[in-house]
């Protein structure tokens, strides 16, 4: 547990143990505010947390009214600030946290001015100009300001004065392997400049995707195409027959059936469907079906194509 929200919860609980005991907020106030920087030393381009600690009576200020305003320049914020929220009795307390880092050449060692040279052996060339510099710096940042919104006006609850914070070069200016032979790196710290498209990402993304579609959308067509035509001859609907043509079909299955009472019914089933046309073959259908002892296979086939022939459409 954080220390702060330790020692928050000790004043809660020791303000319950009796009237002698302290008060989480002194009489009349209705907030608490501190902070500090984390750590107050640090290596350049290391990473740096600034928190803000309030405490606040909720019978007086409302907790999501609290407004804190900071300025770390030239630092910037990594992430966004998180805001930690703990009820302790009718008290709220609030952490805000910001991990601040600038990698500006505002936050580099100032240069040393002059003709100075680090090496005490003098056969090796001097630092060039502008090269060289200090091994630390200090930072004052303006407190930040919390306030709680309202109106007519915002309410002051209090500010954070911050500690000095200073820089150290990652040079160590006493390493012999380091110095007297010139600054060891040749870079720019100049920030980089904010990127030009010609075309926005974003339109480009959409028409990247768009053109993925279209192209997804030929191989999907084409199995479609595929499927439907291997589909069709299952699915087509076959024409339908007449009743003579079913009667003749009908004969056909029969023939190579060895049941007799199915070959009857079939020539007699053909007879009557040759009735209704009025054909003179009736007679010999009707005839086979009722021969003794059987209807002959060769009969009844070749009785089928004769009919078929002479019900056949002239070309």
């Amino acid at each position: 547990m954080r220390c702060f929200v330790g020692l928050v919860a000790a004043l809660a609980l020791a303000g319950c143990g009796g009237s002698d005991s302290k008060p989480l907020l002194a009489s009349g106030k209705a907030a608490a505010v501190r902070g500090g920087l984390t750590p107050d030393v640090h290596l350049f381009g290391e990473p740096v947390v600034a928190h803000v600690d309030v405490i606040v009576d909720r019978e007086q200020i409302d907790p999501d009214a609290v407004r804190v305003t900071t300025d770390f320049k030239p630092y910037e914020s990594v992430g966004e600030t998180t805001v930690e929220q703990e009820e302790i009795g009718q008290f709220t307390y609030l952490r805000y946290t910001t991990t601040l880092r600038c990698l500006r050449e505002d936050c580099i060692p100032r240069t040393l001015t002059g003709d100075v040279t680090i090496s005490q052996t003098p056969e090796l060339p001097l630092f060039p100009e502008n090269q060289q510099r200090d091994e630390k710096r200090k930072y004052e940042f303006p407190a930040a300001l919390v306030t709680a919104e309202g109106e007519p006006k915002d309410r002051a609850l209090g500010r954070v004065v911050w500690p000095p914070l200073r820089s150290v070069s990652r040079i160590n200016w006493y390493d012999s392997s380091v110095v007297g032979q010139g600054f060891p790196f040749i870079s720019t710290v100049t920030p980089v400049p904010e990127p030009s498209y010609r075309i926005s990402p974003t339109v480009l993304g959409i028409a990247l995707l768009a053109l993925a579609v279209a192209l997804l959308a030929f191989p999907v067509t084409y199995l479609i195409r595929r499927y439907r035509a291997r589909r069709a001859p299952d699915g087509a609907q076959k024409p339908s027959l007449s009743p003579l043509e079913r009667a003749l079909a009908l004969v056909e299955w029969a023939s190579r059936r060895p049941s007799v009472d199915e070959r009857r019914e079939a020539l007699e089933a053909l007879a009557y469907e040759l009735d209704a046309d009025e054909d003179a073959t009736a007679s010999r259908a009707r005839a086979q079906g009722w021969s003794p002892p059987s209807p002959a296979t060769e009969e009844m086939t070749g009785l089928v194509e004769e009919i078929r022939e002479g019900h056949a459409p002239s070309a």
